[in-house]
Order: structure tokens, then sequence, then C-alpha cells
């Protein structure tokens, strides 16, 4: 039966007064009290968002994509995929990040699980991570541009970092955070249960507050940094990079300039006889961005230095974490006419129950209706 069909029928169900009811609170804009960033948002259930993202090779112009993969709801069901070639994150070295532009204090969630490039397993090369990362623009718009020292960012992922890297972790899964300041770069790797977590970084004022959970798990503040440098606009995204080893044996402009794998001829590595190993897929099930409120109580504490955890998660973690509209039935982070239409086409069954009365029905569009911001 077509959605037309299904439309007409439920109109002659409904009463014209409940009906009413319905319309008119959709019409007065029920959802003007929405989180100003909730719109950015991104559940990863259409294709289609991914051109919403902005990608930091074709911003700066170097027209090198770094990943062998990047789709939405393709590889992975409702998921972000990225899957990178040989690439890095450290000092001079830019990897991937595919962002959004946020301005002001924010907070932003991702979702990511890491695993072996074909999809399975712990990833084995050399710093194999995905996460989540903050950053100010370099403002250029071709290589030419670029000078060295100039990258600032921090980021947290999760993955495989090096057994006797920095912090010494031992054997992996691992967590790596970094901030970078000017192109010089502070990392530690900690081990953890499993490759998969909850990872927020929040930024407020001149404090970055990184935060994960693992699954199952409670949210634990994991580092704090002062970047009063950071300006009020920052790249706010996803990274993940690869094979550390093969990567660092290049001049840090080739790496962000060049595809690394074996269709380079010549190699120009200061090591062309080490394999290419790139062995990682970074899995996003979401990436969500909520604006920040900071208890009143908290006014004039410096977050980085003087507040406890306990303190910063009392407005942090799963209180900046904006679960999904239930009538975003697409997961495109708007309920709109196509919402609508997987409503309708399960009249009279249980699937898209939004009430949790069992059947699809009156009460349900009212809830749709309700929710509409499309």
């Amino acid at each position: 039966m077509s959605v037309i069909t299904f439309r007409v029928s439920v109109v002659r169900v409904v009463s014209v007064g409940f009906l009413s009811g319905l319309l008119a609170g959709f019409l007065t804009g029920s959802t003007s009290a929405d989180d100003a960033l909730s719109s950015l948002s991104d559940e990863f259930g259409s294709s289609a968002s991914l051109a919403e993202w902005s990608r930091i090779h074709q911003v700066e112009g170097w027209n090198a994509d770094q990943l062998q993969v990047l789709d939405v709801n393709t590889t992975m069901p409702g998921a972000l995929v990225m899957r990178p070639w040989t690439s890095t994150w450290y000092q001079d070295y830019r990897g991937e990040l595919t962002f959004k532009n946020v301005t002001g204090d924010f907070a932003f969630t991702i979702d990511v699980t890491a695993t072996g490039g074909d999809g399975f397993g712990l990833p084995e090369a050399a710093f194999s991570l995905g996460g989540a990362m903050i950053r100010t623009s370099l403002g250029i718009t071709s290589p030419e541009q670029w000078t060295s020292g100039a990258e600032n960012y921090v980021f947290l992922s999760v993955g495989y970092g090096f057994g006797s890297g920095p912090c010494s972790p031992g054997e992996g899964p691992h967590l790596e955070v970094k901030t970078t300041e000017n192109g010089v770069s502070d990392l530690c790797i900690t081990p953890t249960a499993v490759a998969s977590a909850e990872i927020q970084i929040a930024r407020i004022g001149p404090a970055v507050i990184c935060l994960y959970r693992s699954p199952g798990g409670a949210w634990q503040v994991h580092r704090r940094y002062a970047r009063a440098d950071m300006p009020a606009t920052l790249q706010v995204g996803m990274v993940s990079y690869t094979d550390w080893f093969k990567a660092s044996t290049y001049d840090p402009f080739f790496q962000n300039g060049h595809v690394l794998n074996a269709a380079l001829g010549p190699d120009p590595s200061s090591n062309p006889g080490q394999p290419f190993f790139p062995d990682v897929q970074a899995t996003f099930d979401y990436a969500r961005f909520a604006s920040v409120s900071v208890p009143r109580s908290l006014a004039g504490v410096d977050l980085v230095t003087q507040a406890t955890d306990e303190q910063l998660l009392s407005f942090l973690g799963e209180h900046a974490n904006p679960q999904p509209n239930p009538s975003d039935l697409n997961g495109d982070g708007i309920v709109n006419a196509s919402d609508l239409a997987i409503l309708l086409g399960g009249w009279g069954g249980a699937l898209h129950d939004l009430t949790g009365d069992g059947v699809v029905n009156a009460a349900d569009l009212g809830v749709l209706l309700g929710a509409w911001n499309g």
C-alpha cells in the first residue's frame, strides 16, 4: 500500500479536533528550545549526511585523500567508517580530519570502535587509532602557504598505540591523548579494556576537557588542558591514522600532501624497504554536538587546575551528550516528511512505535509532529 493511501487512512480515523490540536502544536514550533548546536549532530543514518562534513585535505588544498574508505551508512549500516592509508598526526605531520566548524563553548561526543583494517580484531600497526579532535584552522588553501610549527589541536582516540610508547602502556588496546601547540606534541598512551569507547572533548573558555566511557562503564575525566591560544571557532570532528613507523620515514610536508601506499614510485621514504602496513578501520556510531552550561557553583573556578572530576562530571559526560530524537526515524538529524512517511508506512504495527504502547497510531503521529524541525 502506498504512503499516500496510508495517509488518507490516518486522516479518516483521527478526529478533526485531535488532528487540529496536533497541527497547532506543530505549527507553533515546539522545538524552539532545542540546543542550537544539535543541528550539527549526526547519527549516520543517511549517506547524504556525509556532504555536511568538511575534509581537511580539501579545505587546505592538499588534494591527497589519505583515506581508503570514507562512507556513511554503507560499509556499516548506521555508522561512518574511516579506513586510512599510512598517515599520522604528530608535530607537523597531518592526517585525516573530517570536521565541522564550531564557535564558542561546546561538547563534542563520538562513539567509536577501532579494529584491524579488515574490520576484525585489534590493529597491529603502531599508532592505529580513531577518535575525536578539536583543531585551530591553519587558514591556508594551498600547500604553498603551509609553514612548520603551526599545528594546534587536542585529540583523544582509541585503538592500538605502541606498547613501549609514552607513558609505557604495555600491550593494547589503548587510548591515546595528544595536545599539540605550535607544532610541538605532548602525548600519553594508556591501556583500556577494549578498542571501543564513547569519547568527549569539551571546550569551555580556555579549558579543554577530554573524557571517555568504556562500554558498560561510567564517564571518566581523562585529561585537562589550558588552551587559551585556541580561537573562538575551531575545527571539530573525527580522526583516524595508522602505520607510524612507515609514515615517519617521510618528511612531514611530503606526508601531508601525498597518498602513502605502494603506488608511490619511486618511494622517497628514508627506508623504502619498509613495507606499508595501514591497519585500522574506525567505525563511528554517532557524532553529537551540544552547548555547555557550567553550574553557577563553578563560576570563577579554573576547570583545568581547580575543579574536581566530580564537579566536571556534574555537567559533562552524559549531561553533555544529547540523545537522538526518537522521532528522527531515519537518523538524518531532522524530523521531517521522510520520517512521517516511515511512520505512516508502519501504521497499525509495532515498528516505529514512539509512545511505547505497542502500536503505531494517532498518538505516535502526535509525537512526531510535535518534534518536527525540518
